[in-house]
C-alpha cells in the first residue's frame, strides 16, 4: 500500500516534479545508512534496513537499489477552499457541543438537538475533534506534534465512541 504525499498547488509545476521525481528515485542500499568508518554500520546492516522496510511496505528493494512506496498526489483545491466547509461545520458542532454542556448530565445524558442530529455526547465531541485538527493543521495553528501524528489517536476516539454508541464495544 502506497503511502501518499500531498503536493500543494501553490508550488511551481518545476517544484512539484521535482518533488516527484526525487520521491520515485531509488537509492544504492548502502546509502541508506551512513556506513562510513567511524558509523558503527555495515553495508550488511544497510541491506537488512532496506529488507525490513520492504517487508514493513515502506518500500521495495530491487537488486541493490531501494525505492520509497510513496505515491505524490497534488492536492485538488486551495487550502481556503478545505477550510471554506470545515470552518461553519466546527463553529455549529462548537455551539452544539457548548449547549450539550449546559445540560446537567444526570438529567441529560444525550446530546443537545442539533442541526447534525448526532445525539450522542461521545459522537458530537469526537467529530467536534476531528474537524478541530483539520481545521488547525490547514491555518498553521499546530506548533506540536504534526496533524498527521496526531489524526490516528482522534480517528481511533471516535472510532471507540462510534462502536460503543453501536453496542458493538
Amino acid at each position: 500500500m502506497p503511502y501518499v504525499i500531498p503536493i500543494p498547488n501553490t508550488l511551481s509545476a518545476g517544484a512539484r516534479q521535482a518533488l516527484t521525481d526525487m520521491l520515485h528515485a531509488g537509492v544504492e542500499t548502502t546509502s541508506l545508512l551512513d556506513t562510513g568508518p567511524d558509523s558503527g554500520w555495515t553495508d550488511d546492516d544497510a541491506l537488512a534496513a532496506a529488507q525490513e522496510l520492504d517487508r514493513a511496505g515502506f518500500g521495495r528493494v530491487d537488486g541493490s537499489a531501494f525505492y520509497l512506496t510513496v505515491e505524490p498526489r497534488s492536492i485538488p483545491t486551495l487550502e481556503t477552499d478545505l477550510l471554506d466547509d470545515i470552518a461553519p461545520a466546527v463553529d455549529a458542532l462548537q455551539a452544539a457541543w457548548g449547549a450539550t454542556c449546559r445540560l446537567p448530565y444526570d438529567e441529560h445524558p444525550a446530546a443537545a438537538p442539533n442541526p447534525f442530529g448526532i445525539t450522542s455526547r461521545g459522537t458530537l465531541y469526537n467529530v467536534l475533534l476531528v474537524l478541530l485538527l483539520a481545521a488547525h493543521e490547514l491555518r498553521g495553528e499546530i506548533k506540536s506534534l504534526p496533524a498527521t501524528v496526531q489524526f490516528p489517536l482522534v480517528a481511533q476516539s471516535l472510532a471507540r465512541q462510534l462502536l460503543s454508541d453501536a453496542g458493538m464495544r
